[in-house]
């Protein structure tokens, strides 16, 4: 919304003097731009609450000469020049406070002033600025699973609004590039929070000095679907077994980054998908396995084995589509059936009286063609070079796809597989610095990164490790 003119007029001033030099060490980013919008005339509902916050608790700052006292030599001290950059002028300040006090009011009693957030983005490559970013949205976080059962995870409007509640306490929030650790890595920030309809979106300001600057705004106006924020945050993730997904939950933001496939955002504005939009895992028809060879299958199988979820005795109805696990599974009990009945037949030809040995029936495949019986020994057509190759070759498939998906599913549920590739009975417990130096192993010696993904994604282990109950 538009603030006061007077307001503005203090936002401005406030700058001037920062321009000269003046001010102190505990201005942040987010108070400079705040204070550029503010002059600008422009304000959002998140800075009316803290400016409302802000007056009151720094009344006592003007009770000093060099704060309120333009005849002071030292005036206008820092506390001056903060007011002016939070739009009260500190030589009249009542007007300023009495309305960031009304504005606040209106906006906790559920009154939205402001519209920013409906506005359509803007780049501004001279300011530096992309105003309207996604910061995240609703649906699917893509690549990323429940730590405890392997869930997908989910935004939804919950986890908006607490994303959004705490970049407002922040203030505004750093933004590196591609998750990247040091100092040198941040380009620049985002602040101006607003909660849309399906997303939480900001400004993004990216440093002068930045490097890249020139190609983040070249690709943010030729094609924002290219790129994206991701944003980093703690919480609880809350479980939903009914649904059979989890739904992220943010208690701290951490920091944001620029990346070109971010998991929470389609693009750089990003369009949210439907709060009920679940995606559903990968299908197959039988029917068209028929028809794929066995490289398509493998390809479609490495494809889809992401989106598979932990199943407990799965059963393929008649006529209706399957998913790969199921598949996987009646194609591998099938085959550990076929080749206990090939040695079962071996066991009965290797007998000298032809027949199976006490106590073993002689058992049948319905699907092996068989032509009759000879001196009770079952003659049954064996396999050709060519079948023979084609089965090898399917049952190396059935072997590698299960190992694809235990692998997948294990690195999710964070369980260390041994070499074998399969989990073992009774997985160590690694404490949280193990986790830590494992991961920083995994990315390349990024302890940084692997230190907040652990935090993320360990968060018992983090608690144990600092001794929190």
């Amino acid at each position: 919304m538009k603030p006061p003119q007077y307001i503005s007029d203090a936002a401005e001033r406030g700058l001037e003097l920062l321009r000269a030099g003046k001010g102190g060490d505990g201005l942040t980013e987010g108070t400079k731009a705040a204070a550029r919008k503010m002059a600008a005339g422009e304000i959002s509902d998140e800075k009316i609450i803290k400016a409302s916050a802000w007056g009151a608790r720094h009344k006592v700052d003007l009770e000093s000469p060099n704060n309120s006292n333009p005849k002071d030599p030292d005036y206008p001290g820092a506390g001056a020049v903060a007011h002016f950059l939070w739009g009260i002028n500190p030589l009249d300040p009542q007007p300023a406070r009495d309305w960031f006090d009304r504005q606040a009011e209106k906006i906790q009693s559920g009154e939205k002033l402001s519209k920013y957030d409906m506005n359509p983005p803007t780049i501004d490559a001279e300011e530096k600025t992309i105003s309207g970013v996604s910061l995240i949205s609703t649906g699917e976080a893509r690549g990323h699973r429940s730590t405890e059962s392997g869930m997908k995870l989910m935004v939804d409007q919950t986890t908006l609004q607490e994303v959004y509640d705490c970049c407002c306490e922040m203030g505004s929030v750093k933004v590196k590039l591609d998750h990247g650790s040091g100092i040198l890595s941040t380009i620049g920030f985002v602040d101006g929070f607003g909660l849309g309809d399906g997303k939480v979106i900001a400004n993004l300001h990216i440093y002068d000095a930045e490097p890249e600057a020139q190609r983040i705004f070249e690709i943010a106006e030729k094609n924002p679907q290219h790129m994206g924020i991701s944003l980093e945050f703690l919480g609880v993730d809350q479980e939903d077994p009914m649904e059979k997904v989890c739904y992220a939950r943010c208690t701290e933001v951490l920091t944001a980054a620029l990346v070109s496939d971010p998991a929470a955002n389609a693009s750089l504005f990003s369009i949210p998908a439907p709060l009920d939009a679940t995606p559903s895992p990968a299908k197959i028809n039988p029917s068209s396995l028929k028809k794929t060879s066995l490289t398509q299958f493998m390809k479609k199988l490495e494809t889809a084995i992401p989106e598979i979820l932990p199943m407990e005795d799965p059963v393929i109805k008649k006529d209706e589509p399957a998913d790969l696990a199921q598949l996987l599974k009646a194609f591998t009990d099938h085959m550990a059936d076929y080749n206990n009945f090939k040695t079962s037949m071996q066991e009965v030809n290797d007998t000298s009286s032809g027949t199976p040995p006490e106590g073993q029936p002689i058992t049948v495949d319905p699907l092996v063609k068989t032509s009759n019986m000879e001196d009770g020994v079952l003659v049954v057509d064996k396999d050709t070079p060519a079948e023979a190759e084609a089965e090898k070759a399917l049952t190396k498939a059935a072997r590698l796809g299960a190992e694809i998906a235990i692998r997948h599913l294990s690195g999710k549920m964070g369980v260390v597989l041994p070499s074998s590739g399969y989990p073992s009975s009774t997985p160590k417990a690694r404490s949280f610095s193990e986790i830590v130096s494992d991961e920083t192993k995994r990315m390349n010696g990024d302890a940084t990164a692997a230190m907040l993904f652990s935090i993320k994604n360990h968060p018992k282990e983090y608690a144990q490790s600092r001794n929190i109950r």
